[in-house]
């Protein structure tokens, strides 16, 4: 009883920082790594209207939350600038939050 309680517990303070995070603007959130003048490739993430930013020369996949419209095309290669954001848990199922700033 006491640890069905404790599970109950947990499970909801867990549910509550998955929607704070939600609600967040990705752009206010920290920068952790800043990316200049990298190769990738414009990748779609299955029937999900995600792109991603594939580069493999970091070893990188990057969920560009920003990404232009003319951009987004399947096997698209581009050279970009950018930030990597503070990616909270179960949000990076299709890679690191990422801010595009300059893209070509």
């Amino acid at each position: 009883m006491i640890a069905a309680i404790i599970v109950l517990i947990a499970g909801v303070g867990f549910t509550a920082n998955i929607n704070s995070a939600k609600d967040q603007s990705y752009g206010n959130r920290k920068t952790i790594t800043v990316i200049t003048n990298a190769q990738g490739e414009i990748m779609k993430a299955g029937e999900t209207g995600v792109y991603v930013i594939h580069c493999g020369e970091k070893y990188l996949d990057l969920n560009a939350y920003n990404l232009p419209e003319k951009f987004k095309k399947d096997k698209l290669t581009v050279s970009f600038s950018g930030n990597i954001k503070l990616t909270g848990t179960l949000e990076d199922e299709w890679g690191d939050l990422f801010e595009v700033t300059d893209i070509r």
